[in-house]
């Protein structure tokens, strides 16, 4: 389990060996969905691993090559003790009611990062049927081999090119792991409600929030716009409905309407400084959206003054959507901190508008904003599929080189899907925050 700690904060940090297509469709960033944070989740969780703390603290000061060999080679061992069909497919006696130990390991760590990414009402427990339920769906990842399609050597889902590269660690991870997936929410409603809700097939969880038999999930970022972790990458999961007027709904999903003809450019995002939540009811759901303008009343937003004198338009985005293109924008660096490659030298740090300039050959916009502009400017990005990196922990030149290489634009665009030919040449665009 301190193996699995170690490679979550591998996959986050973007460490040499892990595939660009995780990085895709990589969505844990939560402080607990990795390291020592995972490692205090999963004790929470699972007191009963408490007396283990140490031992995985210790497998997790290791490399990520060290760490997949230790985790691979400890289920090995498992596997030669379990006595299930899973793990003994010869056996010609199978007891179907036995529980199989390496798939125990498995639902007990895909359970942790599933729940380190929920904030959980502390009156809501748990239902068995839920947890046999998720087992369930472990096993059928052992029995049955990741898909390949028609084609000679291509898999069919990522699953299955996660598991050619990284083994069975690719086992812990929600099935689809496409940008559109959004399983999640099912996910916890089954966990709570002990039962599946399959209403509209395969697109039932495709929104920002749920609710079935007295459980609401719902996506944290309808709290309060955020591009921070802590905010966007967690899901509230409490009693009760979705209810808009005193009508109950069962389902929020972002506004279907087209994307308008024009939209603002990055440099008009920078003067945006107020944010509001839109609502409209239709027959089986409700639609919602963020709707981001200028206020002249709250004090000045940064830009230029030319800039300042024009009239803004409203800018609207799906919350779902946009926590989709948040998390695909992060975690794509990896910075030691340490001797890193100076790319730009003549990087302004005061200036606050955003920046238009050519790094090594490639248009690059830095933004530089508070929190609505760059949520604005992550969210136009994503509209129209432009690569988007957004600076975290890592250093200004190690991020500005990550987001001008070569390979990044087909690893962005692996899952999350064609882009459109005539927006690629578009500046590229890195969002930092007003002193980074």
């Amino acid at each position: 389990m301190g193996s699995v700690a170690r490679l979550l904060l591998g996959v986050v940090n973007a460490e040499p060996g892990v595939p660009g297509t995780l990085l895709s469709s990589w969505s844990h960033y939560c402080p607990d969905s990795y390291g020592r944070g995972f490692i205090t989740s999963l004790i929470q969780w699972f007191p009963e691993l408490t007396p283990l703390r140490q031992g995985m603290e210790r497998a997790s000061n290791v490399t990520f090559a060290e760490a997949r060999t230790t985790y691979e080679n400890r289920l090995g061992m498992i596997q030669l003790i379990c006595d299930c069909g899973i793990c003994n497919p010869n056996k010609r006696q199978q007891n179907s009611g036995k529980f199989c130990y390496v798939v125990m390991v498995e639902t007990i760590l895909a359970l942790g990062l599933r729940f380190s990414e929920m904030i959980i009402d502390p009156d809501l427990f748990v239902k068995r049927t839920g947890i046999e339920n998720f087992y369930g769906y472990q096993v059928q990842k052992r029995r049955f081999p990741p898909g390949r399609s028609d084609i000679p050597g291509v898999l069919s889902d990522i699953r299955g090119y996660l598991f050619e590269e990284l083994g069975p660690f690719a086992f812990i991870f929600r099935d689809s792991g496409t940008a559109t997936d959004n399983t999640l929410l099912d996910c916890c409603l089954e966990l709570f409600t002990g039962f599946r809700n399959d209403e509209n097939g395969r697109t039932s969880g495709l929104g920002s929030g749920r609710s079935a038999a007295g459980i609401c999930a719902y996506l944290q970022i309808l709290n309060d716009l955020s591009d921070t972790p802590d905010i966007t990458g967690k899901i509230c999961v409490i009693p009760g409905v979705i209810e808009h007027l005193g009508r109950p709904y069962n389902k929020i999903v972002d506004d279907r309407r087209p994307v308008p003809r024009t939209t603002p450019s990055y440099d008009e995002l920078s003067l945006y400084n107020q944010v509001q939540i839109g609502v409209t009811e239709t027959a089986t759901d409700l639609e919602i959206w963020f709707e981001l303008s200028r206020n002249d009343n709250l004090p000045e937003a940064e830009g230029s003054s030319a800039l300042k004198k024009i009239p803004l338009k409203t800018f609207k985005f799906g919350p779902l959507r946009f926590v989709q293109g948040l998390q695909k924008a992060q975690g794509w660096t990896n910075c030691t901190q340490y001797d890193c490659p100076v790319v730009v030298k003549d990087i302004i740090q005061e200036r606050s508008e955003p920046f238009h300039t050519n790094v090594l050959g490639t248009d690059v916009c830095l933004f530089r904003g508070g929190t609505i502009p760059r949520c604005g400017a992550i969210a136009l990005a994503t509209i129209y599929s432009r690569v988007c990196l957004l600076k975290d922990k890592a250093c200004l030149q190690c991020t500005l080189k990550t987001v001008v290489s070569g390979p990044i634009e087909a690893s962005y665009f692996s899952v999350w899907g064609k882009a459109n030919p005539s927006l690629l040449s578009t500046a590229r665009l890195l969002v930092c925050g007003l002193h980074d």
